[in-house]
């Protein structure tokens, strides 16, 4: 049995990205709970950028590490796109450029259930998410926040 290093893994993981081969990776963290969990695996396939629509879930290098997020907003600007990310569970944004997306999950597994984040349902299951985000923080700077999230 041959032992790899994540560092080797995921230089392997981009390179076959790239090539244009869908990729399964295992979920690590749990930045994306509960719509992704820790060793669900995910399908990465590779895609230009300048088509994702906020709701979609990416694929990001940090470093050495892959990293997968929310798209929350983006920004067009003449010098390029300037992309948000946040994971469902984070209470922080990512900030990055086209150059470190490297493709977009379209689909999940969990135990044997699987389903494809392309069918109009997860769509707006992924929009959802994002009104309720906003509609909390809203709240929030009302002070209202632990109310509603209380009876939710």
């Amino acid at each position: 049995m041959i032992k790899l290093d994540n560092k080797t893994i995921t230089r392997l993981h981009e390179d076959l990205i790239n090539q244009g081969n869908a990729v399964k990776i295992m979920a690590q963290g749990n930045s994306m709970h509960p719509f992704i969990r820790k060793n669900d695996v995910v399908i990465a396939k590779k895609i230009t950028p300048n088509i994702l629509m906020t709701g979609d879930i990416i694929l990001f290098k940090k470093k050495d590490t892959f990293i997968i997020h929310r798209l929350v907003k983006v920004l067009n600007k003449k010098v390029g796109s300037i992309y948000f990310t946040k994971g469902d569970a984070n209470t922080h944004c990512e900030i990055l450029s086209g150059k470190n997306i490297l493709a977009k999950i379209v689909g999940r597994q969990r135990n044997n259930t699987f389903i494809s984040l392309e069918e109009k349902k997860w769509q707006i299951y992924a929009k959802f998410i994002l009104i309720k985000r906003a509609v909390l923080a809203f709240l929030k700077s009302l002070k209202l926040a632990p109310l509603v999230v209380a009876s939710f």
